[in-house]
């Protein structure tokens, strides 16, 4: 390209040298071109302004053309660029010109689209996309036509009509598809599937996407396969596949590290430890949490991390670790811009954590005071939107109290010399169950057979010096089961420290 620049400049100086303007104009208009497909626009705008120059008292079809290149050159620049766009639109529509003037209205509606600081600018946007659909139409150009629907839908949904936005886009795919070659199937798709992820139609979602996807590798373009491949995985998230949905976003991750991008590198792991987290990978989902913290560079977004984290380190049994992760989720939350519903859910992880152990069941009282002080000044819409913390505090209160200012009790007068964390139960029951069934890899999930799950609970009886009711040993179906409901008398009788 540099040497196909460099030999254009030549010649233009030998057109100049020669007073050839026709032949001038002509090389000064390659060199736009040129200099605009390389990204120099610095450059591309000069060459341009000179061609505008050429052109000024001459061919206003020429005139029109350069203003169109201008508006292209200028689109960083919202008023430079709305200026020669509408100057060309002018002078095509008095030229008749529908099939050029389709092309500035467009570009007029991707200006607008990007302009931040205009309230409207999804509706003025709307606006030249649906003049550059109809004049498009007119020209018998399919792929204007499909572009300019794409357009108009995500302006609609900018203003939340997903509604019209989807039947714009469903009308976009079928003219790509009739269209010799892919052309903007990819993007319509994508679109697509973006809208029926938001209306929960998800099975349509993934169908939509994995042909975008598809099409994307066939044309072996890179730059928007990642973020096709994050809508993909979020799509498979909420259909719970996840074993598809970790490969999605790990491929996607693979690239945002290639690419150098931080910040959708960020997104994308926080979402495979999502991910992970909810497959029940709990050490793998913390080594993404922590990457996450590791990369972040927003004092916002901490709380969440810090969030993600405790619930993890708390499905591990390592509470010390998640109360920590609390209490910082807590210190990082700006009050006075985080919603009270946010602020509430972190204060109520924390007094749960506070509330484990006994020597921090003064802080476990004083955060359910807050909680519920908070709680309180919520309107009643507020509360609507939210858990019943008043009666979810008010519960936890009622196991914090009594053991306040006592001592560990039931534990030491049984003479039992184990400290009943929920891990250790955890562990306890499963080697029960592996003595008594026989089984290697006993899980959470291992299935008990009736008199496996009977002689285990005798076996768990005699170990915590606890007693099963009746309608606790009927629920008992798995490992997991007998887990949770020895943790729960275990936690009623006040023997966890």
């Amino acid at each position: 390209m540099n040497r196909e620049i460099s030999n254009t400049v030549m010649l233009l100086r030998l057109a100049e040298s020669k007073g050839d303007k026709e032949k001038a104009a002509e090389y000064r208009e390659t060199l736009t071109d040129l200099y605009f497909k390389t990204g120099d626009k610095q450059s591309a705008l000069a060459s341009a302004f000179q061609l505008l120059e050429l052109h000024k008292n001459g061919d206003k079809k020429k005139t029109a053309s350069i203003c169109l290149k201008l508006g292209q050159i200028f689109s960083e620049s919202f008023y430079g660029a709305s200026h020669y766009l509408n100057k060309a639109v002018k002078l095509f529509n008095e030229l008749g010109d529908k099939a050029n003037g389709a092309v500035a209205e467009y570009c007029l509606g991707m200006l607008y689209f990007s302009k931040d600081f205009d309230k409207d600018r999804y509706g003025k946007a709307f606006k030249h996309f649906e003049k550059s659909t109809d004049l498009f139409h007119e020209q018998k150009n399919p792929r204007g036509v499909s572009l300019s629907l794409i357009g108009q839908a995500k302006c609609l949904c900018k203003e939340n009509d997903f509604q019209n936005a989807e039947k714009i886009l469903e009308i976009a795919v079928d003219i790509s598809r009739n269209i010799d070659t892919a052309g903007y199937l990819d993007e319509g798709l994508y679109y697509l599937s973006q809208i029926y992820h938001f209306e929960e139609k998800d099975f349509k979602a993934q169908k939509q996407i994995e042909e975008a996807i598809e099409i994307t590798r066939q044309t072996g373009e890179t730059e928007t396969l990642p973020t096709k491949l994050k809508l993909y995985g979020e799509i498979l998230l909420s259909l719970e596949k996840y074993e598809e949905a970790t490969a999605a976003f790990k491929e996607c991750e693979k690239i945002k590290r290639k690419q150098g991008d931080l910040d959708g590198l960020r997104d994308v792991i926080h979402l495979t430890g999502y991910t992970l987290y909810k497959k029940g990978e709990y050490e793998n989902a913390v080594l993404y949490f922590q990457e996450e913290l590791f990369l972040n560079d927003s004092e916002t977004a901490l709380p969440g991390i810090y969030r993600s984290l405790g619930l993890t380190y708390e499905k591990l049994g390592y509470m010390r670790e998640a109360l920590s992760c609390y209490e910082k989720q807590v210190k990082t939350m700006h009050t006075e811009i985080t919603p009270d519903t946010d602020v509430l859910e972190a204060l109520y992880d924390l007094a749960r954590a506070y509330s484990v152990s006994d020597s921090t069941l003064d802080r476990a009282e004083d955060t359910c005071t807050a909680i519920l002080s908070l709680y309180g000044s919520l309107s009643d819409e507020e509360k609507d939107d939210c858990p019943d913390y008043n009666e979810m505090t008010e519960k936890l209160l009622s196991n914090i109290r009594p053991r306040l200012n006592k001592s560990a009790g039931k534990l030491q007068d049984s003479g039992l010399k184990e400290v009943f964390t929920q891990e250790y139960v955890k562990k306890a029951v499963l080697s029960l169950i592996a003595d008594i069934t026989g089984k290697k890899n006993i899980t959470a999930e291992t299935e008990l057979q009736e008199d496996e799950a009977i002689h285990s609970i005798i076996a768990a009886e005699k170990e915590f010096d606890i007693t099963f009711e009746d309608q606790d040993i009927e629920n008992v179906k798995t490992a997991g089961d007998l887990i949770k409901t020895a943790r729960k008398i275990i936690k009623d009788l006040k023997l966890f420290n």
